[in-house]
């Protein structure tokens, strides 16, 4: 939940009570990952495949671009570019 609301810059109880009320709506579900279990919370019905189609949309657009730079790992680029803004926002990644 702290991720989700410093993403965007609202408090973690602003963040709480709108996941709650994205829940009720059915809009998310609540999913334990083993073996932590740590609560996620992912998209349903029609913003599931509105994700999906925006991942998908994203996903070509990245291979595309990466088709042009054949000895760039995209995994390793993605990241590398994922630390690089945890460290800048002054997050310790290690």
């Amino acid at each position: 939940m702290g991720e989700f609301a410093d993403g965007l810059e609202i408090s973690r109880a602003a963040a709480s009570e709108l996941v709650a009320r994205l829940t009720e709506k059915d809009v998310v579900r609540r999913e334990t990952v083993p073996p932590t279990g740590a609560r996620v919370r992912a998209p349903r019905g029609a913003a599931e495949r509105f994700a999906g189609q925006v991942h998908d949309g994203w996903r070509r657009q990245i291979d595309a671009v990466f088709a042009r730079y054949p000895g760039i790992d995209p995994d390793t680029l993605v990241a590398f570019l994922g630390d690089l803004i945890d460290h800048l926002k002054g997050r310790d990644t290690t």
